[in-house]
């Protein structure tokens, strides 16, 4: 298929996707008749392009006579639609005329389609090839019946009348008439060649398409320009209705008939301190303006009925404000009609009209008014006189009363409240009358029905023998205040907390990089040293104080979350049971220790070391609360909540899997109890203890996604229970390493890169020990050049993670450039978090943790040599 028919095919697709789309574009605003006109056209010159090109690569005459046949109805449908299309993108009035052309070409085409083909049919197919080489069928038909003059005729009217159109419509609107005016001369040329082509005056391809490229591309392009000024004239409308409706002083409202309130303005929004979120999409009568009373919510639903039938309803009505103050308010409802007088909209109307009414009541009774004010405040008042005597009181909530009216009325404040609480009045009432400035004071009362309640008074002096008190409930404001204080406290908590850890991450390099040299020696020194010698001994100590060294680095970055940990489905069942040969070393036979297993399995998703750790730390702490002996509980189930388990956890309901571990010892203090997961809290005696066991558990519970709880009494033993989200996969099995023998060792060849000089050459010297020929490098640069230059293979990059010059990421991407496929082992001390800043992820990459054993080395190096033999580095 050549450019020619391929550009065919695109007019198939373009006019698809302009009919698909302004028939979306004629969902979206229904009564845009254009739109829908326009979309039936864009899809009949879809289909015409089609006929067309079919018939442009028919082989046989008669394809070509069925699609030229098609092709005809086709046009005569895309007249009809062409003539409506420019009617109403004008706005030219001749209707006769469009009817007329409209009628003509609806009769041709049900003749055309069944009753007669019109067309002559194909005698004879022509190949004829194009300037650029391409050969397209052109058909040679008959010689064309009587109905060719008129159909041409009525073609030439169509665009006489588009052109017509389009200078009409040039007065107003340049752009519009110009497009118009050139895509009605371009067809009529095209009409003016096909006409030359029908009579067989010349030979040439079909260009019928082409003509339907500019009248869609034109009337698109007026369609657009008429919808974006049909949208700059209803946002301006918008603005001007905006204003006016926010800018009011009345209350004005939209509603529903059914009474739901869809629009208010700010005026009415601002008088009853609502948001509109709180007030839009619900009934009016539910809205904070007729809440305070059902008998206007009522009257409210009966005038909504009236006012939907159709009747104008107005009467006065009472509004809350903000401060509970109740405002008159002049409320009308009017209906709203569309086009066809049925009532589509209410209109909620309301002038404050409390200036008036207040000044008409004010001819009442001052005392009337004055009582009818306060009982609409929120907070109790007591008018005493200079003794403190009650003489009158005001309020709102009766649960607020500390007694009834009756037990206080005509007595003295000190002999009604209990005295420490009367003390107070007294003191503050005579402070009011002696310096005649308001006093402030705060009480707590336990009332009958509200418990524990909080109040804040304020004395006023009214005259010389009077004065008013203000008392109002602060309870909320006391609980939000003591919430306020807990919160700054357990963020405090939280800064020490990730100071600390800081601290833990910011020192673990240094400090691990000089454990892997210490470790590292001793090891090796240890191999050399007979045990019979009595330095062995010595060396031994060196050791074990090293790994001491390291164990207190692992817990340190474990509670401040920074260790490299793989988190992985792990049973508790298995945790426990192999834990349990070593706890009983550890607590020793004074204790009695138990176990009780779930019978299924329990899954975790957590690092099974870190679990380890966790319970060897509960252990440990449970056996020094228990000197004199007792027993040592270990249980393992499974639970499911219903409800979050504990309010202080933001725990989710469903399936946990629960350790616990209880012991019968000393128990805890509750201040203990509440300290007890502190960092570096410890009761322990100097040299005892770290004080991070519990703190580390906490932090291997948060990262899981878990909690811990303790339950402890003095003399009552300790229960710490360790809750995980509990997985539901019972074919995984916890890999669990068991003692393997030493690695081997090997003759290949590999690249050791440690900018630290001392770690360098005990990694160059371990890995020497086990046959390996070892090419070292302080840095990338010199690991790059020493890549080029080194003329056999090397088949194992082991590189420090974070360098100086260049990172243990970045220098492996370098050389697996120049060796692809060279395995690599990152080594570092840093911690999790810098770790993978460095783009190394222990679950994606070889990793190792320093420090590092002599043994852990050789495992590591050979497990990744062994994975990668098959592919190893040239």
């Amino acid at each position: 298929m050549g450019p020619y028919l391929l550009l065919y095919a695109a007019l198939i697709g373009h006019f698809a996707f302009a009919a698909t789309y302004h028939a979306v574009l004629w969902a979206v605003a229904r009564r845009n008749v254009l739109l829908a006109v326009f979309s039936v056209d864009c899809a009949i010159r879809a289909g015409l392009s089609w006929t067309i090109l079919s018939i442009m690569t028919a082989t046989t005459t008669q394809q070509a006579s069925d699609a030229a046949s098609t092709r005809i109805a086709l046009v005569l449908l895309i007249m009809i639609a062409t003539t409506w299309s420019v009617r109403l993108i004008s706005g030219v009035r001749a209707n006769a005329f469009v009817w007329f052309l409209t009628i003509a070409f609806a009769a041709l085409f049900i003749i055309q389609a069944f009753v007669v083909r019109l067309n002559a049919p194909v005698a004879a197919l022509r190949r004829t090839e194009l300037p650029w080489g391409e050969i397209v069928a052109t058909p040679i038909a008959g010689v064309p019946g009587w109905w060719v003059g008129p159909m041409l005729l009525l073609g030439f009217l169509t665009q006489v009348f588009a052109l017509y159109c389009g200078l009409r419509l040039w007065r107003r609107d340049r752009v519009s008439g110009g497009l118009i005016s050139a895509a009605a001369c371009v067809t009529v040329l095209i009409l003016t060649l096909e006409s030359l082509r029908t009579f067989q005056i010349f030979i040439a391809p079909m260009l019928g398409a082409f003509p339907n490229v500019l009248w869609v591309g034109a009337i698109a392009v007026l369609i657009a320009r008429g919808h974006r000024r049909t949208q700059e004239q209803l946002a301006a409308s918008e603005q001007r209705f905006r204003g006016i409706f926010e800018q009011t002083f009345q209350f004005i409202g939209l509603l529903q008939t059914d009474g739901v309130l869809i629009e208010a303005n700010r005026t009415a929004l601002d008088f009853a301190g609502a948001r509109a979120a709180d007030v839009m999409n619900k009934p009016f009568w539910e809205a904070p303006w007729w809440k305070h009373s059902s008998d206007l919510q009522q009257r409210l639903r009966e005038a909504i009925r009236t006012a939907a039938a159709g009747s104008m309803v107005r009467f006065e009505v009472t509004h809350p404000r903000p401060d509970g103050e109740l405002a008159y308010v002049d409320f009308s409802l009017k209906p709203i009609r569309d086009a066809d007088g049925r009532v589509v909209l209410l209109i909620p109307e309301g002038r404050d009209i409390t200036e008036r009414k207040l000044a008409e009541e004010a001819l009442k009774t001052g005392e009337a008014r004055t009582r009818a004010i306060l009982q609409a405040l929120p907070d109790l008042m007591f008018r005493l006189d200079v003794e403190g005597r009650i003489l009158d009181y005001f309020a709102s909530q009766r649960d607020d009363l500390y007694a009834a009216p009756e037990e206080f009325l005509g007595r003295r404040m000190p002999d009604v409240l209990p005295e420490p609480v009367g003390i107070v009045f007294q003191t503050n009432l005579r402070e009011t009358f002696d310096t005649r400035r308001p006093q402030v004071f705060e009480y707590s009362l336990e009332l009958p029905r509200l418990g524990i309640t909080h109040f804040e008074a304020r004395m006023v002096l009214c005259n010389d023998e009077e004065l008013v008190t203000i008392v109002r409930n602060v309870t909320s404001r006391k609980q939000a205040e003591e919430r306020r204080r807990e919160l700054e406290t357990q963020l405090v908590q939280a800064q020490k907390m990730e100071a600390i850890g800081q601290l833990a991450g910011g020192v673990a390099h240094d400090f691990n990089n000089l454990l892997t040299v210490i470790n590292g020696y001793g090891e090796l020194l240890l191999q050399e040293i007979p045990a019979a010698d009595s330095r062995h001994a010595l060396v031994a100590d060196i050791c074990e104080a090293g790994a001491r060294a390291a164990s207190l680095t692992r817990r340190l970055l474990t509670f401040g979350r920074r260790q490299m940990s793989e988190l992985r489905a792990v049973d508790f069942n298995v945790v426990v049971a192999e834990a349990e040969r070593m706890l009983r070393r550890l607590i020793g036979e004074q204790l009695d220790l138990r176990t009780a297993i779930h019978g299924e399995p329990v899954l975790v998703m957590a690092d099974p070391g870190q679990l380890d750790q966790v319970i060897m730390n509960l252990a440990v702490n449970a056996r020094d609360a228990m000197p004199e002996g007792g027993t040592l509980t270990i249980r393992t189930e499974l639970i499911r909540f219903e409800e979050p388990p504990t309010a202080t956890h933001d725990a989710k309901p469903g399936p946990y899997a629960v350790l616990t571990v209880s012991d019968t010892g000393r128990g805890m203090s509750p201040d203990v109890r509440r300290r007890a997961f502190e960092p570096f809290f410890t009761t322990k005696g100097l040299g005892q203890g770290t004080g991070l066991g519990l703190a580390t558990v906490r932090s291997v519970a948060d990262e899981c996604g878990g909690f811990l709880t303790v339950d402890s009494e003095l003399g009552a033993g300790t229960t710490f229970k360790l809750f995980l989200p509990a997985i539901h996969a019972p074919t995984v099995v916890m890999d669990r390493k068991t003692d393997a023998p030493p690695a081997a060792g090997g003759p290949e060849t590999i690249l050791l890169v440690e900018d630290d000089d001392a770690v360098r050459l005990l990694t160059l010297r371990m890995l020497r020990q086990f046959g390996y020929v070892v090419l070292e490098a302080s840095g990338g640069t010199k690991a790059i050049q020493l890549a080029e230059s080194h003329p056999g293979p090397i088949d194992l990059m082991v590189t420090d993670v974070v360098m100086p010059e260049m990172g243990g990421r970045e220098l492996a991407e370098h050389l697996h450039a120049i060796r692809p496929g060279l395995s690599v082992l990152y080594l570092s001390g840093y911690t999790d978090d810098q770790m993978v800043r460095h783009g190394v992820s222990q679950a994606e990459t070889a990793f190792l943790q320093k420090p590092f054993t002599v043994e852990a080395l050789a495992a590591k190096v050979r497990q990744v040599l062994d994975a990668a033999a098959p592919h190893t580095a040239l």
